[in-house]
């Protein structure tokens, strides 16, 4: 996988459609489990739709200041995420993966500079198996109810 020069970290994880369908129906909260040491529960405040999905936007609860926008089209969702501690990106990455970024926000603007040129192909990440097979793992020995409880969000 080829990231941006503004990466500070990243991840590759599945989508809890259900939710995130749940969450933005107001049955449940919205938690946003991007990595380890970075998880929010977010107030939604407003859910639009669009031609083929929805867009949301709301606050990080617990921060002094913040920003998410979410855009969902099915199984696709992409955003932004802004909070005293960081800014991070999701992106649909295909094969029903999407990609979570830390930005470095002393870099962005660099690596806007840098992908005004097309970016090189990407090559194919063989960790993939390792991370399936974590996931079916998972699937297999814990429930969703167990997840939640563990602090776990819309991201798998």
């Amino acid at each position: 996988m080829v990231l941006e020069p503004a990466t500070m970290r990243s991840r590759v994880v599945g989508l809890d459609t259900q939710q995130l369908t749940a969450a933005r129906l107001g049955q449940q909260a919205l938690r946003l489990n991007l990595f380890d040491d970075a998880a929010l529960n977010v107030r939604i405040d407003r859910v639009r739709p669009t031609r083929s999905g929805y867009f949301i936007t709301g606050s990080p609860q617990g921060v002094e200041w913040g920003e998410v926008r979410l855009v969902v089209t099915g199984p696709v969702m992409v955003g932004t995420v802004v909070t005293p501690e960081g800014k991070y990106t999701i992106r649909f990455g295909g094969a029903g993966r999407h990609v979570i970024r830390q930005v470095d926000p002393s870099q962005e603007a660099l690596a806007d500079d840098v992908l005004e040129t097309p970016p090189p192909p990407v090559q194919p990440d063989t960790s993939v198996r390792v991370r399936l097979r974590e996931r079916q793992s998972f699937r297999a020995g814990r429930s969703r109810d167990r997840a939640m409880a563990n602090g776990h969000g819309v991201f798998r």
